[in-house]
């Protein structure tokens, strides 16, 4: 090729621009400057010239600065290195005429105390041999292409300057031993399927996209995006000191492969992907990020969807610590495993937002240790869980503060299972191992199971609706007794451990069948006791309801056995309560749209409150008695009945009964009599009509003494039969010796 040189020192011809380098050249000399610095170089091409050297020789150049380069080239030319280079500085090609430069080195280049490839301006840099350097491996000012498949190793590695394309692909080895493996200021774009290793960042672009397939190292930062995607994909492997990958601005990453970030422990931020402004994150099945935060991202809201493995192996002192942390809230969507782990006594979610509301969808296992959880949403959020959280330690599985829902048809175990603030509403479906606990209202809604030692707790006042079961070791409900509270109990629900109402509402709900339920023990501190429209339920044998709680009924109540139902509060509503196979006592008030129904014959209704009965009395029949304990015997004066109405008389007051269907009487007459000494009045149909004075008290002995009476005439209908018992035959007797104008006095019991 013309222009073949052999010699020590080369000043290249601008009229013989094609250049063929042999030999060896051992020399440096006076270059000019540039860049406001003088250099010297052992082959040199001048400004005016563009040449197109390839150099098969040896070139040394024994310089002690960075500015005495093996070949420089003073304006854009191309230059290929199959042979040796060693200088300050390796190979310089300056000029920014627009015309781009290139540079392909097949052979070694090594700059003992500067570059060992650079380009002033635009151009392309391919290596396939070897370049070591002290400072850059291949720096691109201008930007350019920067084609790797060779090794790299300087202080920083590969550098391309601001450009409006800079492509960087790297299939072989680059070391960096200061700073930056790869570093692109501009818009750029990397390629890796080779190994980078760096003592800072393994790559830095300032806008653009990043492809990884091979191994990136780095003591501080992985992957480094101003603005951008990365794409880790299968095989591919990330792993740095403090981050894996961090995005400067809302940004987009992928992982197919492993990401791996870290942390000093003395309370630095680490992690596996680090977003300064939000953006998505799309783990994929096989991936895995690990740091001590998984996923972290803090001035901008973040979404995820996590296929694969995120985790956050933080400890105390770290100053965030999760599988994964959203400071300006986010969205999250969990296939996969999302875990927060911490030796000790951390503080570790496994995921964490704070910022703004938050929404977490997880279909996979989410885990966290100590005092935060599995998920935690500082500033109000949605939930919706149909897999698996563990919370390990002192941890929650699920804490949502300042309102929100909570939605579990999976999985969750945890000492304190979910705990909410602000009045979030909490929906179970699933299986729930923990405590259930809401402040400042909220509401729990379970259609299934939960179980802990203290099962569901209600402080601020809040609602618990309850069709599935719920099982306490020491008490299924409690309500804090300083706030409005409601439990609500659907048919076949069930409470073990009991429930404590503070002072609030027990509301049985309809259903498509018949509730049961047992109060007795069971279910205290409620003040009003509240049956649905078109709700049916029983109560067991027994059931015993405090005056301290009032009974608002549009249902039905019905008594189990023969044990029967007191109620000695109010009873009000539209509904019916149903004596069953036993007595029914109804101790206060009872309203007028209120029915009152006997089951069978030979029951009896103790009212106590006479005077505020009001309701409809159903299913009366004879052997059936109406048992007033509210008012004293002594004091009656008379009874009569009139359109199904019952009327006692005393001597200040008057008392009606009224009955449904009085048409199915089998006669419309009834007896007033003594009920074993009791201070009341019974109520019981006869054959016939008949008043019986004031009932005789008894003795000690057991004697029965007859108080004196007013004689007046009786009417033969109200005069009873003289057959059926001792009492028959006094009236009888009575009758006949004082006639028309004989008291009838019976007593019976």
């Amino acid at each position: 090729m013309a222009g073949t040189i052999d010699t020590t020192a080369v000043t290249l011809n601008p009229g013989t621009p094609d250049v063929v380098l042999k030999g060896t050249i051992d020399a440096y000399g006076a270059a000019g400057v540039y860049n406001s610095s003088t250099y010297s170089a052992a082959v040199f091409g001048p400004a005016d010239g563009k040449f197109h050297v390839h150099n098969r020789g040896v070139i040394e150049s024994d310089g002690s600065l960075n500015t005495d380069a093996g070949i420089l080239l003073g304006s854009a030319g191309n230059l290929v290195n199959s042979g040796e280079v060693l200088a300050g500085s390796g190979i310089l090609v300056f000029g920014t005429s627009g015309i781009a430069s290139n540079v392909v080195n097949e052979g070694k280049v090594h700059a003992t105390l500067g570059t060992g490839v650079y380009l002033q301006g635009a151009g392309t840099v391919e290596n396939s041999g070897e370049v070591k350097a002290i400072q850059f491996g291949l720096e691109l000012n201008g930007g350019g292409y920067a084609l790797n498949s060779g090794t790299v190793t300087g202080g920083a590695g590969i550098v391309l300057g601001e450009g409006s394309g800079n492509y960087v692909y790297n299939t072989g080895f680059i070391k960096a031993t200061k700073r930056d493996g790869i570093s692109v200021n501009g818009l750029g774009y990397v390629n890796n399927t080779g190994v980078i290793k760096a003592e800072h960042a393994g790559i830095v672009v300032g806008n653009g996209e990043v492809y990884n397939y091979g191994k990136v190292q780095a003591t501080k930062v992985g992957v480094y995006l101003g603005s951008g995607s990365v794409y880790n994909n299968a095989g591919g492997k990330v792993s740095a000191g403090i981050f894996g990958v961090e995005l400067g601005a809302a940004g987009y990453v992928y992982n197919a492969g492993d990401i791996i970030g870290g942390g000093d422990r003395k309370g630095s931020l680490g992690a596996g992907v680090y977003l300064k402004g939000g953006g998505y994150v799309y783990n994929a099945a096989g991936g895995r990020v690990t740091g001590l935060s998984g996923v972290v991202a803090t001035a901008g809201a973040l979404t995820l969807s996590n296929e694969g493995y995120i985790y956050g192996s933080g400890s105390p002192g770290d100053t965030i610590a999760a599988g994964v942390y959203a400071a300006a809230g986010g969205t999250i969507f969990n296939a996969g495993t999302i875990a927060g782990a911490s030796n000790y006594d951390g503080v570790v979610a496994g995921i964490k937002i704070s910022g703004a509301a938050g929404q977490v969808t997880n279909a996979g296992l989410m885990a966290g240790y100590f005092e935060d959880g599995a998920i935690v949403l500082n500033d109000g959020g949605t939930v919706v869980n149909t897999g698996t959280l563990h919370a390990l330690g002192l941890s929650v599985g699920i804490y949502v503060k300042d309102g929100g829902s909570v939605n579990n048809a999976g999985y969750i175990d945890s000492v304190d299972a979910v705990v909410t603030t602000g009045g979030v509403q909490v929906t179970n479906t699933g299986l729930i191992r923990g405590l259930v606990a809401s402040d400042d209202g909220g509401t729990l809604v379970n259609f299934g199971t939960i179980a802990a030692a203290e099962a569901v707790l209600v402080d601020g006042g809040g609602t618990v609706f309850d069709a599935g079961t719920i099982t306490g070791d020491y008490i299924g409900v409690y309500f804090d007794p300083s706030f409005a509270n409601e439990l609500i109990l659907k048919p076949g629900a069930e409470i073990y451990g009991g429930a404590y109402g503070g002072g609030g509402v027990l509301d049985l709900a309809r259903g498509t069948t018949v509730g049961m339920i047992e109060l007795n023990g069971k279910f205290s501190g409620f003040t009003t006791l509240d049956v649905d429209k078109q709700a049916e339920w029983e109560l067991a044998a027994g059931s015993s309801l405090a005056n301290t709680l009032g009974v608002d009924n549009d249902g039905t109540i019905l008594a189990l056995g023969e044990a029967g139902l007191t109620i000695s509060g109010a009873l009000f509503g539209k509904g019916t309560v149903d004596s069953g196979m036993g007595d029914l006592t109804l101790d206060g008030r009872v309203g007028q749209k209120e029915n009152v129904a006997l089951g069978g014959a030979g029951e009896t209704l103790y009212v106590g409150a006479a005077s505020a009965f009001s309701g409809t009395i159903e299913n009366f029949q004879e052997g059936d008695a109406i048992v007033l304990t509210g008012v004293a015997s002594s004091l009656v004066t008379g009874v009569s009945f009139s359109g199904g109405v019952l009327t006692v008389s005393e001597s200040a007051a008057s008392y009606t009964f009224t009955f449904a269907n009085p048409g199915s009487f089998a006669h419309d007459k009834f007896s007033f009599f003594r009920d074993h000494g009791e201070a009341g009045i019974t109520l019981s149909p006869r054959g016939q009509m008949s008043f019986v004075a004031p009932a005789a008290a008894a003795s000690a002995a057991g004697t029965v003494q007859v108080p004196s009476v007013s004689y007046a005439p009786i009417a033969s209908s109200v005069v009873p039969s003289s057959t059926g018992g001792s009492g028959g035959l006094i009236d009888s007797l009575l009758q006949q010796t004082l006639g028309a104008l004989a008291p009838v006095v019976t007593l019976q019991g």
